[in-house]
């Protein structure tokens, strides 16, 4: 009894001591928000459907790459392409990351499905040797889903392309669930201000440290020091209701997030549009479960 006392206050005197991550909104976030609540002042945000038992769209995009590429579809539904022939176009790969995405999807997909990816972000493979030191070797180009207007943001909707340092394709990857609009839909009538009042309040509540691993591969819980949102994305993000998964409208940020130990690392922060959107559909369902996407 005496220890689950001492743990108890050792709770409450960190609570005390550690404050929330301060949360900086850059130009560049409040700029979307502003053109983004000024032009579209009421509207309806649909909530979709994840169909988990059928496989139409990829069996429809393994049908048209199948005659230019060796396709293979794994045991996980995720579409492996193959083709050491083609060449991507990677002069824009350092001056202008959206162009070089563009130009790679128009090459590498259907035209139906060219437009259904936006990039999220790039990885660069390093090699190294004894002569030449350490020299990129390739690139690792990273996507997600757009679907009706809104990034989807869960682990089975994504494209992944990886090159030689050349623009030479190394292999891709792609996972399309069958997704469907439904009738149901949540208002999208916020300030900016309100938005910002859910991703303040999210930090509050269950969102001030990160899971980080040492040298030694240990995970250590590291705090948050300050948020800083760089962009943001109209997003799709799952929900579990009962045994059915859906999509539920919510708000993406791309985030530099600043720990106490002085590192800095990129993040992908993903809220509901308003703290009342997300009320007003919880106290509808008898069980619903909010997933926040961790990459």
């Amino acid at each position: 009894m005496r220890n689950l006392f001492l743990i108890f206050i050792s709770l409450v005197l960190s609570s005390l001591v550690y404050a929330k991550p301060v949360l900086v909104m850059t130009e560049n976030a409040k700029t979307f928000f502003k053109n983004r609540n000024q032009n579209n002042l009421k509207r309806n945000a649909y909530i979709v459907e994840i169909n988990e038992n059928t496989f139409k769209t990829m069996d429809d995009l393994k049908m048209k790459m199948s005659n230019a590429n060796d396709v293979k579809l794994t045991r996980l539904n995720v579409l492996k392409v193959k083709n050491e022939k083609l060449k991507l176009d990677l002069s824009e790969v350092e001056s202008n990351r959206a162009i070089c995405a563009r130009e790679m999807l128009k090459k590498l997909l259907p035209n139906d499905y060219a437009t259904q990816f936006r990039l999220i972000s790039i990885d660069k493979n390093h090699s190294f040797s004894v002569s030449q030191g350490a020299k990129i070797g390739g690139y690792t180009f990273n996507f997600k889903r757009v679907f009706n207007g809104r990034v989807v943001r869960n682990k089975n909707n994504f494209l992944r392309i990886r090159t030689d340092r050349d623009g030479f394709l190394r292999d891709a990857r792609i996972a399309l669930q069958d997704l469907k609009i439904t009738s149901e839909s949540i208002l999208i009538d916020e300030t900016d201000s309100e938005n910002e009042a859910t991703l303040d309040s999210l930090l509050t509540e269950d969102f001030d440290s990160v899971n980080t691993r040492n040298k030694r591969g240990m995970e250590k819980t590291v705090r948050m020091e300050k948020v800083e949102v760089g962009s943001v994305a109209e997003a799709y993000c799952e929900v579990a209701e009962g045994g059915n998964k859906k999509l539920f409208p919510c708000l993406s940020y791309a985030s530099k997030i600043f720990l106490e130990n002085n590192v800095e690392l990129g993040y992908l922060i993903d809220v509901p549009h308003t703290r009342k959107s997300w009320s007003d559909y919880y106290a509808k369902k008898d069980s619903v479960q909010f997933s926040r996407y961790r990459h």
